[in-house]
């Protein structure tokens, strides 16, 4: 019996699964007591975001799916528990296809209360009217409005007093609004928000620990999920998070009361009286949750009232290639920003985001640190801005340091925006609290370029840098490029110009000249040739190591700004040369390359990049590229009084050897007399010899140069990136630096089932990565051994099974081969397994024998 038991805890308790959740029934009739099958799927997104377990699926197909409750904060609405980095619980749009989660209701029925203002009755039978004052959001054609009072608040229609504005009455249960571009309000989709439980209003919350405030049920821990595809909107935050690894990627976030993602960390003491600043979380207060490692990637956000990123509490956290646009400042007055880091935020990185038509004058576009609102003064540490670009946006500053210690701002772009404080602004969490400040600041290489700071507060001047009094320690800010004209204020009570704080050790080696983009009006920011930042900035191993595009940062001669400089090559066209000949940061691109060594010669492919496939002949040199027969090989293939020299090499010439010379007036024009010779036309004299054509006098030593072009450094590996830096000089030296994700290709994974019932149809697809496949074939092979060869049709190949025994298949898919069997049979019941599931038969059959042995072991031992 204990080899029983032993047996049945080993066997898995769930199996990673596929499911699928269909408002529309796109796929088959919908319904919440489906098994979530792609054709019996579910219908509600609390069906599909509470049914997963560690390491499932949950597809979204195309839909908006609509909720009235907080998933994560009902008691019948927990999030699942991710097992681990491997065993994800993964949520997702299906491909190709828009899911949209939203807690927008439609709302129509509206009367007018005069000749601007119109309400509405909440008594409707689409909302609950258990807690009618919970209605926490109203938007117009997607863009929330203004509520004049607090949330919490019974509102009067006294209370709005022009378009976009709207408050609700919890007296009369009425909600009054003002279109935003006034007329009638039947002239625009009207959508609101309406939880029926208190104390939280976003579309969905990921929980953690903590208790329930009404309930005081603790939260179930709910890591390691990841969002993907989706389109999230509505509420006062589209997502809030509260625990730990968390992923959101490739997602929209829209049309929020406040910001568009939420870190929630405490609850922490409101008393600062009592708030030890030394252990402001206790680590075993179960009631405490700081977020850690999360991953908000390739984003888009907009239509938010607050902030884009707003973390109150999280350590490393990646915030990494976002589109962050177009926010409504009007709606919410609160901490506006784009991306916000405070409250104890440790090891986070803002990298390679996109902000503009931005209002965030509250707070500033990134912000590293600062405190709460609830009297908590709490520092950032160890935070990295870095490879962003900022345009047309305007607010207190581009950068704001706020009590943030080892904190630093590298290679980013701030163009054509406007400030009214400082560009970069320095200042305590708390001016009461002057123990946190700002300490070992960086701010480098980075490009601050036709902007204007309005200076409201600042009695009207145009600052570089405002450093509050007392805010800063260890500040260093080098190799910008900026604008001289710019005044800097550093907390000593007087304004001083650019001269004046190099003095102090600011700003060194930072430049005033114009940035040169490649095009300004087409939003092209990349360096352009001659630009005075290309090798002006520090090169940063560890902290930069590559730009905006992924292109790799060099080890020495690093270039200002979001983008390292790249010279396009062969008219910006991308050949298999091992170059990124349109400077997008890659080489090779567009799979025009093959494989070195095939036998073939591909596109790009010479005798310098791939000798084995392109070979010259015997007698034949290649030289820079292409096979070439040299000049000479020997003196005598030379005319009369000629020598040879480079004899059988791409630079052999026949020469006719210079008379003695004593100065270069001996010699033909163009010639110089070195050590009683005449060197010719572009040979250098060394120590008394001369050079010959192609070599460079180093350290009194003729020497061949180690290389002259891009292309004599390839070393036929496509994934690394081959430079010839200093090229023809003394100092020349090829590089070749491994590239980031080359060579990785996504598994090719083909679907089938295993067993098939005779009338039935076995449907083959192929995918690659999240790409299905469109084209590929099966060579198949009949229970009676007929073959026939099936092409697909739609991205998958549709088998009728009519007979029983073993279908063979091989699948192919260009180079890609696998083999596949399964089985046409009758299964007896009639019913064919749906996709997706696991039958389990053979399971329980192989535990029922174990029962059996069993019992016989334990009676063999009673008769003994």
């Amino acid at each position: 019996m204990l080899l029983l038991a032993a047996l049945m805890l080993a066997i898995p308790g769930n199996y990673a699964a596929t499911y699928y959740v269909d408002v529309d029934s796109i796929g088959g009739q919908c319904s919440d007591t489906n098994r979530g099958t792609i054709t019996q799927p579910w219908c509600t997104s609390i069906k599909g975001f509470t049914s997963a377990r560690p390491g499932d699926t949950v597809y979204f197909r195309e839909g908006i799916y609509r909720s009235d409750k907080s998933i994560g904060i009902d008691s019948d609405t927990y999030f699942p528990k991710g097992a681990g980095e491997n065993s994800r619980i993964t949520y997702s749009g299906y491909p190709g296809e828009t899911a949209v989660i939203t807690c927008l209701h439609r709302v129509s029925n509206w009367k007018q209360y005069n000749e601007n203002i119109y309400y509405i009755d909440l008594n409707l039978t689409e909302f609950t009217t258990t807690y009618p004052g919970r209605i926490s959001h109203l938007s117009q054609d997607g863009v929330p409005l203004r509520l004049m009072t607090e949330e919490s608040e019974n509102g009067f229609v006294e209370q709005i007093t022009g378009p976009g504005q709207w408050v609700k009455n919890t007296d009369l249960n009425k909600l009054y609004a003002w279109p935003k571009y006034g007329g009638n309000i039947d002239n625009y989709s009207m959508e609101l928000c309406q939880f029926p439980r208190g104390g939280e209003d976003t579309i969905y919350i990921v929980s953690s620990r903590g208790k329930d405030p009404q309930t005081l049920q603790e939260y179930p821990e709910a890591d390691y999920l990841t969002f993907q595809n989706l389109t999230i909107e509505g509420g006062r935050y589209p997502i809030v998070i509260e625990t730990d690894h968390i992923e959101l990627k490739n997602c929209v976030l829209r049309n929020s009361w406040n910001s568009a993602v939420k870190a929630a960390s405490g609850p922490g003491p409101s008393d600062s009286e009592n708030f030890d600043h030394n252990n402001p979380y206790p680590a075993n207060d179960p009631s405490v949750y700081d977020p850690e490692h999360v991953l908000v990637e390739n984003c888009e956000m907009y239509n938010f009232g607050g902030g884009g990123v707003s973390v109150g509490g999280g350590d490393y956290w990646i915030v990494r290639n976002n589109r962050i646009h177009d926010n409504v400042p009007e709606v919410n007055q609160h901490g506006l920003n784009g991306i916000l880091f405070k409250n104890n935020s440790r090891g986070s990185i803002a990298e390679k985001n996109i902000f503009y038509n931005l209002d965030t004058n509250h707070i500033g576009v990134i912000n590293l640190g600062g405190a709460s609102y609830d009297g908590i003064y709490n520092e950032g540490e160890d935070i990295i801005v870095r490879n962003n670009i900022l345009y047309n946006v305007k607010g207190l500053a581009a950068f704001t340091f706020e009590a943030c210690e080892n904190c630093s701002v590298y290679n980013n772009l701030a163009y054509n925006s406007s400030f009214s404080r400082a560009l970069v602004l320095f200042r305590l969490s708390n001016y009461h609290e002057p123990t946190f400040k700002n300490r070992n600041s960086k701010v480098k290489n980075n490009i601050f370029y036709n902007n204007e700071v309005e200076g409201s507060d600042t009695g009207g001047a145009d600052l570089q840098y405002y450093i509050a009094l007392g805010s800063s320690e260890n500040l260093e800010s080098s190799n910008n490029i900026i604008d001289g004209s710019k005044k800097y204020y550093l907390g000593s009570g007087s304004f001083k110009s650019l001269s004046e704080i190099q003095a102090e050790g600011y700003e060194t080696n930072s430049i005033t000249e114009h940035p040169a983009f490649v095009n300004l009006s087409g939003g092209n920011y990349r360096l352009r040739e001659g630009s005075p930042g290309i090798d002006q900035g520090i090169c940063l191993a560890g902290k930069v190591e590559d730009d905006f595009e992924g292109y790799p940062r060099p080890s020495e001669g690093c270039d200002i700004g979001p983008y390292e400089f790249c010279q396009e090559t062969n008219n910006g066209v991308e050949i298999c040369d091992s170059l990124d000949n349109d400077c997008d940061g890659e080489t090779d691109e567009g799979n025009i390359c093959t494989e070195c060594g095939n036998g073939e010669i591909d596109s790009g492919e010479n005798c310098s990049t791939c000798p084995a496939d392109v070979q010259c002949a015997q007698e034949e040199q290649c030289c820079s590229g292409t096979c070439t027969t040299p000049a000479c090989n020997t003196d005598t293939e030379c005319g009369t009084g000629q020598t040879c020299t480079n004899a059988g090499t791409c630079n052999a010439a026949c020469t006719t050897p210079t008379q003695g010379c004593s100065t270069s007036a001996d010699c033909q024009a163009g010639e110089e007399c070195c050590s009683g010779q005449c060197c010719s036309t572009g040979q250098e004299c060394c120590q008394g010899t001369c050079c010959t054509a192609g070599q460079q006098c180093c350290n009194g030593t003729c020497t061949t140069p180690a290389c002259s072009s891009q292309t004599e450094c390839n070393d036929s590996d496509q994934c690394t990136e081959d430079r010839c830096s200093n090229a023809g000089s003394c100092n020349a030296a090829c590089t070749h630096t491994p590239i980031t994700g080359c060579g990785q290709q996504p598994q090719t994974i083909v679907h089938y089932e295993n067993e098939v019932e005779i009338g039935k149809t076995q449907t083959i697809t192929v995918s690659r990565g999240q790409e299905q496949l469109q084209e590929f074939t099966a060579l198949l092979e009949y229970p009676n051994k007929t073959k026939i060869t099936l092409i697909a049709a739609n991205a998958k190949i549709t088998i009728p099974i009519n007979q029983e025994g073993t279908y063979n298949a091989t699948v192919r898919v260009g180079e890609f081969e696998q083999n596949i069997t399964f089985q046409g049979k009758t299964t007896g019941n009639g019913q064919q397994p749906e996709p997706g599931e696991t039958d389990q038969t053979p399971i329980i059959a192989g535990l029922a024998i174990l029962i059996i042995i069993g019992a016989a072991i334990g009676l063999k031992k009673m008769q003994d």
